[in-house]
């Protein structure tokens, strides 16, 4: 016989709390076929590093 369980979520979203919904265009470049959009959300550490590679 099996025992009856509850169904738990693995996170409770309640803990979490609310982003911004707004998550703004900081950036766009365009460069031959690349085409490249920063937001708001983005690190800043992480764009830099993409932009480093990407810029001549």
């Amino acid at each position: 016989m099996h025992d009856k369980r509850d169904i738990v979520p693995l996170t409770d979203k309640t803990k979490f709390p609310k982003r911004n919904s707004r998550n703004t265009l900081l950036l766009n470049l365009k460069n031959k076929d690349l085409e490249l959009n920063f937001y708001s959300s983005l690190d800043s550490e992480v764009m830099t590093k993409i932009l480093e590679k990407v810029l001549p």
